[in-house]
């Protein structure tokens, strides 16, 4: 993720970090469709692990549900794998069959009756590992103030 940048000599290598990059390349002239508009955008296959605990992978995919859902282009999130299949934990369902926080997180978050406790549990995630939201991105609060931010 660290090599994730905003680059137009790298288009490819594209992350949660800079997802926002390849919408702003895909609406360059040569990819744009024959009406001059935006083609859609399904993100596809991407998957957060549970390795650092279950809470931490469902709010990793809040997170980018929070950066995708008011963006007219994206039509659609499609997750990487329903079970584990590999050491990497990515599945809303463990090996052992059992539903992970991040299954119901995935199953609620885009209905707005449901998705309060969805918010709740990214925010106390955000507060326990001492992050803030600055315009999109989330950043350790210790080195926030080295930012600089244009507004």
């Amino acid at each position: 993720d660290i090599n994730a940048k905003n680059d137009k000599d790298r288009p490819y290598l594209i992350t949660l970090k800079n997802f926002e990059y390849a919408i702003e390349y895909l609406k360059t002239t040569s990819f744009l469709k024959s009406d001059n508009t935006c083609r859609n955008i399904i993100i596809s296959e991407f998957g957060v692990t549970s390795k650092d605990g279950e809470i931490e992978q469902a709010a990793g995919i809040y997170y980018l549900w929070k950066k995708t859902e008011n963006n007219d282009n994206v039509k659609c999130l499609l997750y990487n794998s329903l079970y584990d299949l590999d050491v990497y934990d990515f599945g809303l369902i463990s090996k052992k069959n059992r539903k992970r926080i991040s299954w119901a997180l995935y199953k609620d978050m885009d209905r707005p009756k449901e998705n309060g406790w969805c918010k709740d549990l990214y925010d106390g995630v955000v507060e326990k590992n001492n992050l803030v939201e600055v315009s999109g991105f989330l950043f350790n609060k210790s080195t926030v103030s080295e930012l600089r931010i244009n507004e």
